[in-house]
């Protein structure tokens, strides 16, 4: 899932890797193609259409050389195999997708007919 903008009043390129994710651990990778990339895994309490599917440690890439100067995404969430397996099987389209942080750095993903609540930067 490629993590952008959504109407918010942020630089979707630096947000989620200096800010949202500021702190984790991240290690330097590469793509396929040989592009210069960080990693970082990051666990999230998983909540779907009101039902709490448990923690799920999910993959986050940033890889500035995708944007091209073009605005083009650059940081994505890779699902959990449990989680993508739960995502192909289940009709979830128009559902909206919030990331959350809390001050004890914790994170949760929700899926449902609405955000989860106002957007803080």
């Amino acid at each position: 899932m490629t993590l952008v903008q959504a109407k918010h009043d942020i630089d979707h390129t630096t947000y989620f890797r200096d800010t949202f994710f500021q702190g984790a651990p991240w290690d330097e990778s590469a793509t396929k193609s040989g592009k210069s990339r960080e990693v970082a895994e990051i666990k999230f309490e998983v909540v779907v259409d009101d039902d709490d599917m448990g923690k799920h440690t999910f993959e986050i890439r940033h890889t500035p050389a995708y944007d091209s100067g073009q605005g083009n995404r650059t940081t994505e969430l890779v699902w959990d195999k449990s989680i993508g397996a739960h995502l192909r099987s289940h009709d979830l389209t128009g559902r909206i997708v919030s990331l959350e942080k809390y001050s004890d750095e914790r994170y949760r993903l929700v899926i449902a007919q609405e955000p989860s609540g106002e957007f803080v930067k």
